[in-house]
């Protein structure tokens, strides 16, 4: 038997008498999930509680493990898109609209933009509305 949520699950082998650990195993509820179009392709998805995640549909070490993933620095109900031209460059929702920038390349996040909404509740400042 499994029982299942939004982020996690739990199985019985013996009709719920006892049941197995919340964390030990590998599951995750993804939103928005896209694609890029390297080879191996990565999946890139926001995660219920957990930001994002980047994961690629093969792994050299005969499974998709930790060492496989990272984080593209967004927020759990986010967009992410990879630029289609330089899929080392993955944009991501923020908060309050804000845009986040991740450089594969260099392992760089920074902020491109802030919503004007944010601004007005003196959260950064004019002169970093747009900083691409």
């Amino acid at each position: 038997m499994i029982l299942g949520t939004i982020k996690e699950a739990i199985i019985s082998v013996n009709g719920g008498e006892t049941w197995s650990d919340w964390f030990n195993q590998p599951t995750g509820s993804f939103i928005h999930v896209t694609t890029d179009n390297t080879f191996p392709y990565h999946a890139y998805a926001a995660q219920q509680d957990s930001g994002t995640i980047v994961v690629p549909n093969r792994s050299d070490y005969g499974e998709i493990t930790y060492r496989d993933w990272f984080s593209a620095g967004g927020f759990e109900s986010g967009y992410i898109a990879p630029d289609p031209l330089n899929p080392n460059l993955v944009y991501s929702i923020g908060w309050f609209g804000t845009v986040m920038r991740l450089d594969r390349t260099t392992g760089q996040l920074a902020t491109v933009f802030r919503a004007a909404r944010e601004l007005s509740h003196g959260v950064g400042d004019a002169n970093y509305l747009c900083a691409a």
